[in-house]
């Protein structure tokens, strides 16, 4: 059996998917995990080759959220060492090192977080694992 596991501290799938207009999605069937220990337990529980798809959020705590206090700058950074919640970057950089680990390939990977700038810290750590370990993608 297959697993598709859905990081994210507040949302359910349907609401990610119906947002990004990406319905295909809707239809599966998700293991939701709304933590960075979750999301790690899941993928221990059920095993990198057991699971089809990933979908990641960034923001996964309180301190991840709010107004003119988040660790961002203008440029567009995120200053993680201020955090002490881990975020759905922290998910993406442990699930690498865990096929690196493992020797297994990293599963399909969707980011749906609202966070452009978080969402393309994932994308980015995630392409670039990929580039350099083409057996494992």
């Amino acid at each position: 059996m297959k697993y598709n596991i859905y990081l994210d501290d507040i949302r359910i799938p349907r609401d990610s998917f119906n947002y990004t207009k990406d319905f295909r999605y809707n239809k599966l069937d998700w293991v939701i995990v709304r933590s960075y220990d979750e999301f790690i337990g899941a993928v221990e529980k059920v095993g990198l080759e057991n699971i089809n798809l990933i979908s990641l959020d960034h923001d996964l705590a309180d301190e991840h959220y709010g107004g003119d206090d988040l660790p961002w700058s203008t440029e567009g950074q995120i200053d993680y060492f201020s955090y002490k919640e881990k975020t759905g970057y922290d998910c993406a950089k442990w699930l690498c090192e865990h096929a690196l680990d493992e020797n297994k390939k990293i599963p399909k990977i969707l980011v749906h977080s609202f966070n452009l700038v978080g969402s393309d810290n994932i994308k980015y750590y995630i392409k670039n694992f990929i580039k350099n370990n083409p057996e494992l993608s």
